[in-house]
């Protein structure tokens, strides 16, 4: 096949979650590589793209950085058009954030049909010591059963459970075959482009939104 036509499975992921939860440094992390130390404040909406190699299939990741103010809500429902994915975070350290995820669970099942769209949560900063962390590991054990969603701790800072936690959304997005087809697309120049792939590969069943 003619490399410029290629089939290339393009999947839209968005972050959502309340304000200074690190969605931003989460994204720069995975695109770029890269991590600030002071906040970075999204207004409105951002979007990055990223090109990965998963199970030899090339794909490209349209990421979807949202404001979490208040202000920004309504931007924020109109963004769910069209996404397969979406990362819903919160930050150990920040209990009001933990709080809040419920409020954004009952947004994703107004706003996007559960059986095409992959939801993961992610409680951020996990490198911070423990007796620091506002929201406990009985908490969050607490939440995925209620819930049913899977729960990963990760750290921007520290690069921990981030490609993994990508990974485990493409696999179940491309169990649930929610990709678009593209072609004739430019495979990105980045990593994965000369051979990095992403790792952890998550169990094949069938999942929708709400389900681990």
């Amino acid at each position: 096949m003619n490399e410029e036509n290629e089939e290339i499975i393009s999947f839209k992921i968005l972050l959502l979650g309340n304000s200074e939860v690190g969605k931003t440094s989460f994204i720069l992390r995975f695109c770029e590589h890269t991590f600030a130390e002071e906040s970075i404040t999204t207004i409105g909406v951002d979007t990055k793209t990223k090109f990965i190699i998963r199970n030899n299939q090339k794909i490209q990741l349209i990421i979807w950085d949202t404001a979490g103010q208040e202000r920004f809500k309504a931007i924020t429902k109109n963004s769910f058009k069209g996404a397969q994915g979406i990362i819903l975070m919160y930050g150990v350290n920040n209990k009001e954030s933990f709080k809040g995820i419920k409020e954004w669970i009952n947004n994703i099942k107004e706003n996007s049909d559960q059986n095409k769209v992959v939801l993961i949560i992610v409680g951020n900063k996990c490198d911070l010591d423990e007796s620091n962390w506002a929201v406990d590991r009985e908490m969050v054990n607490d939440l995925q059963q209620k819930e049913n969603i899977e729960i990963l701790l990760a750290s921007a800072k520290n690069n921990i459970n981030v490609s993994e936690t990508f990974s485990k959304l493409v696999d179940k997005m491309m169990d649930l075959d929610l990709g678009v087809v593209k072609r004739n697309t430019v495979f990105g120049d980045n990593d994965e482009e000369k051979g990095q792939k992403l790792n952890s590969k998550t169990e094949k069943k069938k999942k929708g939104c709400c389900k681990k």
